[in-house]
């Protein structure tokens, strides 16, 4: 609820391990100004779902970024939900299920022959 309160957030840390934080900001629909690392890679996409960092430079330019485009910040907030709703539980299970459904199916397949 109090993500949805603010106008971007921010997260200069260069150590996320998980990204909750960011993902729910994104899933509050706010526009996200990330440090670029590899732990949420596919998750937030620069100029698409949020906005990436490399060094404090970068960091000054992408919140200004984020406050001054205004267009673009409303089109970032839809993909940013839409890629946060491939996190979902709901999501997980059904991958689960294929993942399970795909191993089954070779078993058979090898025993049948």
């Amino acid at each position: 609820m109090y993500y949805s309160l603010a106008d971007v957030f921010v997260s200069a840390s260069r150590s996320e391990t998980q990204g909750l934080t960011i993902i729910e900001a994104m899933a509050s629909g706010v526009p996200v100004v990330v440090a670029n690392d590899l732990n949420i890679e596919g998750i937030v996409l620069h100029g698409q779902s949020g906005y990436l960092f490399d060094d404090d430079e970068s960091l000054v330019e992408e919140i200004g970024d984020a406050y001054e485009q205004a267009d673009l910040r409303l089109s970032m907030i839809e993909q940013a939900k839409e890629v946060v709703s491939m996190l979902s539980k709901e999501h997980f299970a059904e991958r689960m299920i294929q993942v399970y459904e795909k191993a089954i199916l070779q078993k058979v397949e090898t025993v049948l022959g």
